[in-house]
């Protein structure tokens, strides 16, 4: 009912669950498969999870796998609103007016949004992260 495979990552050294649950070892290691179904997850810091399903049974044997993962995208998309008609900075950069949207790397970035007939120009600091919604909102502020 379970046959032994080796799993290998690349890179080497991804920590591995079959069907949910944590494996000891980290790749390249044996592992007992179970026939039918078996889901096989790859993590490795900076790489992009990998799921590798693998179906089997006593006639067709489970094979060994060699799991590539990706490397994380490291820029994010972000999206900065300032009040109408204000220059847009990021990053000391100008982007655009009132709204724009970017793709900078993830991580500590620097608004600024321009002098307008009611707001005087101003800065905020914030936080772009991947895989989530980066839309930051300064069309009300008046400084």
């Amino acid at each position: 009912s379970h046959k032994d495979i080796l799993v290998q990552t690349n890179p080497p050294g991804a920590m591995l669950s079959l069907n949910g649950k944590m494996l000891p070892f980290a790749a390249p290691t044996r592992i007992l498969v179970p026939f039918g179904a078996a889901d096989i997850r790859a993590t490795y810091p900076g790489f992009e999870p990998i799921n590798h399903v693998i179906d089997s049974s006593p006639t067709r044997p489970p094979t060994d796998a060699v799991i590539r993962l990706k490397r994380e995208e490291p820029m994010a998309t972000v999206s900065v609103r300032c009040p109408a008609g204000a220059d847009v900075f990021v990053d000391g950069t100008m982007k655009g007016f009132d709204i724009v949207r970017d793709r900078v790397l993830a991580g500590d970035h620097t608004v600024r949004c321009g002098k307008t007939k009611i707001s005087a120009a101003f800065e905020r600091s914030v936080t772009v992260r991947r895989g989530v919604g980066n839309n930051f909102d300064f069309s009300a502020v008046t400084e």
